[in-house]
């Protein structure tokens, strides 16, 4: 195992002690050291308990409640800062790291310089691609790319947005770019962050060598609704927030056709409340949403035709 003390893991868990155990014996034979953060985000089963059994240490912050993902982590990565990290990798607690996870992204981050780099993450049993990366269309829309597919064609390279669930992050560009948008809670806050680096002119990268498996919506699964009322808020709060002004004016009717057609399509889903609940919290927090636009926007340094070439057209 080669030194790499400056590379802190944050697994954020909820209720996790079916998962934990595998994606901790995963860490614990990574081929370059590392350092261990859970955040329990209040779990009522023994996560906790179970963490603490083990012989490896691993450093535990418990919440009392659930902060979700984006607020949970952060108080991993604080944890990973004060410790002078360089490097803070998020891995899900119901994933599966390859021995050389952590070697490949680092190495891959220290040579392009990336502002964070992203993972080939398959589902558990390795026969789908979940993500290998995230893409953005000019409608507003997120999206896994080749989820669902049985290879990935996907070389290493700059990507729109790394998954939160796999990603290592270049601590001096999370300081410049500021953590995870605790509005968010969960979904999204990961495309948002890597939104904001490229406003701050840091590359987003996928290194292809980087494995991980994944039980695919392992956690957010046990709620009903649960994934459908954030995703709803959380694509307009990455929109407004990062989209540049120019083509905010080119491209805001596909955003208005879009969250029309979400609208519509809740009907016979039968989650129409959950769309208005939705909305009318991105509404109760636009206030915020526009501030944070508005500090974001000032301070951008990178081209608006640089962030349009990073835009598909995909739809759904």
């Amino acid at each position: 195992m080669t030194n790499n003390t400056g590379v802190w893991v944050v697994i954020p868990s909820w209720n996790g002690e079916e998962y934990i155990s595998d994606c901790l014996d995963s860490l614990s034979s990574q081929t370059i050291n590392h350092r261990v953060i859970v955040v329990d985000n209040g779990s009522i089963d023994n996560t906790v308990q179970l963490i603490k059994s083990r012989k490896e240490k691993t450093l535990v912050k418990q919440n009392k409640v659930n902060l979700g993902f984006a607020e949970g982590v952060n108080i991993g990565i604080e944890e990973a800062i004060k410790n002078d990290a360089k490097y803070v990798a998020l891995l899900n607690n119901d994933a599966i790291a390859d021995s050389r996870w952590l070697e490949n992204l680092s190495k891959y981050a220290d040579q392009n310089n990336s502002g964070v780099v992203t993972s080939k993450i398959t589902n558990i049993s390795g026969d789908r691609i979940d993500s290998t990366g995230e893409e953005y269309s000019r409608w507003g829309i997120s999206y896994p790319r080749e989820r669902g597919d049985r290879e990935s064609t996907a070389e290493s390279g700059e990507i729109f947005a790394a998954s939160g669930g796999a990603s290592l992050y270049r601590v001096e560009a999370l300081k410049q770019t500021g953590l995870f948008d605790k509005d968010f809670f969960a979904y999204y806050e990961d495309v948002d962050i890597s939104f904001r680096m490229h406003h701050k002119g840091w590359k987003v990268h996928y290194c292809k060598e980087a494995l991980v498996r994944h039980v695919i919506s392992g956690t957010s699964s046990r709620h009903k609704n649960f994934s459908y009322y954030h995703a709803v808020k959380n694509l307009n709060y990455v929109y407004l927030k990062n989209m540049p002004s120019k083509l905010l004016i080119k491209y805001g009717l596909l955003f208005v056709l879009r969250n029309v057609f979400t609208f519509f399509t809740s009907i016979p889903k039968l989650k129409t409340h959950i769309w208005i609940k939705s909305y009318l919290q991105y509404l109760t927090n636009l206030p915020s949403t526009i501030r944070k636009r508005l500090e974001i926007q000032k301070n951008s340094s990178i081209s608006v035709d640089y962030m349009e070439s990073l835009l598909t057209n995909r739809f759904r």
